[in-house]
């Protein structure tokens, strides 16, 4: 019986460091190779390719050997194309991606029996989660959803007694803007497939019921791998002793959500201010 062997897709980060930068001779054919190479990845034997594009049809005049013989593939495959998916063209992109840079980030730990010699104004970590999910995209059955997000965290706020409602500041990992509002679900803010509601209301601004990312988040300040969860609970340190930048006024609870990897990954902070701020 036929099966679907595996899935590629490329959506590449125009612009960020160590990526191609889209030129005027980029092609949908390019794409088109560069998923196939994804998909080969988890592959087996190839009896067929499948190209799925939106409404740009790819395999005319000599295309579809284009595409094979760009992944290696025998010659006389048979190559059908769908139209009405995916975009075929992918710039639109640019900015829906954080830019991976380089970057560092520290914070001192003390035990609440020797923080008076550091700090007489503390924040204090009152909950941490860690959750985990396949890696493999095509093992996932739901990818609208972030198991790894969910499960961070509700062991986050069991830990801390407390709830989503709870929180007056957050820093999402938003290495994609289709991934913040993923996250707004998966944490608990929204409900599911709401998350864009939070957005339209004016919400997570900074000033609504529930700033997020009040940084600027990953897209505006730079991804650096392995820094970047780190420095969340930075500014999240700086805003619950009313000392941050872009201040969120009265702060006092405070979640820090990061992801590891293709999304199997996640980690939830949840920090808490000051008993008396300078507010």
């Amino acid at each position: 019986m036929p099966y679907i062997a595996s899935i590629g897709t490329y959506l590449p980060c125009w612009g960020a460091p160590l990526h191609r930068v889209a030129g005027d001779d980029e092609d949908a054919i390019t794409l088109a190779v560069e998923a196939g190479r994804a998909a080969l990845i988890a592959s087996g034997a190839v009896e067929r390719v499948v190209l799925v594009t939106r409404d740009m049809p790819l395999m005319e005049s000599s295309n579809a050997a284009v595409l094979l013989a760009g992944l290696g593939l025998d010659p006389e495959l048979e190559v059908d194309e769908r139209l009405g998916g995916a975009p075929a063209t992918l710039d639109a992109l640019s900015y829906d991606c954080a830019p991976q840079s380089d970057g560092a980030a520290a914070l001192v730990l003390a035990a609440d029996e020797v923080v008076d010699r550091f700090t007489d104004r503390p924040v204090w970590i009152r909950g941490v989660g860690l959750g985990l999910d396949s890696v493999m995209h095509q093992h996932k059955p739901d990818m609208t959803t972030l198991p790894a997000t969910t499960r961070a965290a509700k062991q986050a706020f069991s830990m801390a007694s407390m709830t989503p409602a709870d929180v007056d500041v957050t820093e999402i990992h938003d290495f994609f803007t289709g991934i913040e509002i993923i996250s707004y679900e998966d944490l608990g803010f929204a409900e599911r497939f709401g998350g864009y509601k939070l957005v339209e209301a004016e919400v997570t601004s900074v000033g609504g019921a529930l700033p997020v990312n009040p940084s600027g988040g990953l897209k505006a300040k730079g991804h650096p791998p392995g820094a970047t969860g780190v420095a969340q609970c930075v500014e999240l340190f700086a805003q619950l002793r009313g000392e941050a930048v872009n201040e969120v006024d009265g702060a006092r609870v405070a979640l820090a959500h990061n992801i590891g990897g293709p999304t199997e990954g996640s980690a939830g902070t949840v920090p808490e201010g000051p008993a008396k701020g300078p507010w």
